[in-house]
């Protein structure tokens, strides 16, 4: 692949990105369902790993009016849009969780009414939000042709690349704690919107299995953090809002406190033998750079 092509494919993929955060925000202003909000923060999510890319090509990006812009609306949409999707699944955990029925109508009652004040507020954020940042930001990624070298781009990744696969290999063999697994699967997350954009470029199948392993397990600490979403919920309600319910909060929490161990130790040695065992930083220079 000719170093243009390269360059043309990074600047695609940065401007694709773009256009799917813009098409949900169009969406969400019709409707402000579920999937639209998930789509439009997994559209953050990437567009923080293309930003931190583009930052590693050219430092005059992030003095930017419109990326410092753009940063501050991203950050406020994601923010809003995570604690309506968060009172979302806590109303669905709150139902069938071994809580008592007075309990559980407790919380509903409770979220149902931060959701209201959530969504009125996130309403009220993409009524005025304005595409004028992003469209000069997409006229930026159209120079970027020209601006950046051939292999200049691959060197570039395999360097985020290597410094995330470093981060969580460190954090694998630290404490267990939920919070290191919130840390990891941000870098997890990197991993797999840079490694998805290299496979544009070299297509190469060594590259592909482990972006793949990266993303089911991705996958996986998501689906963890939606388990404890409610059981943090509910503990600090319950220490709030009512001191008389000790046997229900014992009951319910020792079970899903083995049940969190269980899955906490899973997840750690699933990580560690992909991290530490399987691969290595120096095995994915030859993933990236190999024609």
């Amino acid at each position: 692949m000719s170093k243009y092509t390269k360059n043309k494919k990074f600047s695609a993929y940065c401007i694709k990105r773009i256009n799917s955060f813009l098409n949900n925000t169009d969406k969400i202003q019709i409707s402000s369902d579920t999937k639209t909000l998930h789509d439009i923060r997994t559209d953050i999510k990437k567009l923080r790993s293309v930003f931190i890319l583009t930052i590693m090509s050219d430092k005059k990006f992030k003095e930017s009016v419109f990326y410092r812009n753009n940063v501050i609306i991203l950050k406020r949409i994601f923010r809003l849009a995570g604690k309506i999707r968060e009172a979302e699944l806590i109303l669905i955990e709150a139902v069938g969780t071994g809580i008592s029925p007075e309990i559980a109508d407790k919380v509903k009652a409770s979220v149902q009414k931060s959701m209201e004040i959530y969504r009125s507020e996130f309403a009220d954020l993409m009524t005025g939000f304005k595409k004028d940042s992003f469209i000069e930001i997409k006229k930026y990624y159209k120079k970027t042709d020209k601006k950046f070298k051939g292999k200049k781009i691959l060197l570039i990744c395999l360097n985020l690349l290597r410094k995330e696969f470093q981060k969580i290999k460190l954090l694998t063999v630290v404490n267990h704690s939920p919070e290191n697994l919130h840390a990891i699967r941000k870098h997890l997350k990197n991993i797999c919107t840079t490694g998805n954009f290299l496979h544009k470029i070299n297509h190469n199948k060594r590259l592909a299995l482990f972006i793949r392993i990266c993303e089911k397990e991705e996958i996986k600490l998501g689906n963890w953090h939606d388990k404890i979403i409610f059981a943090e919920y509910l503990r600090v309600f319950l220490n709030i809002k009512d001191n008389n319910i000790n046997k229900t909060k014992s009951e319910y929490f020792q079970i899903n406190y083995e049940k969190n161990n269980e899955l906490l130790d899973s997840l750690y040695t699933d990580l560690y033998n992909i991290f530490c065992n399987t691969y290595t930083k120096n095995q994915l220079k030859k993933f990236i750079l190999s024609d």
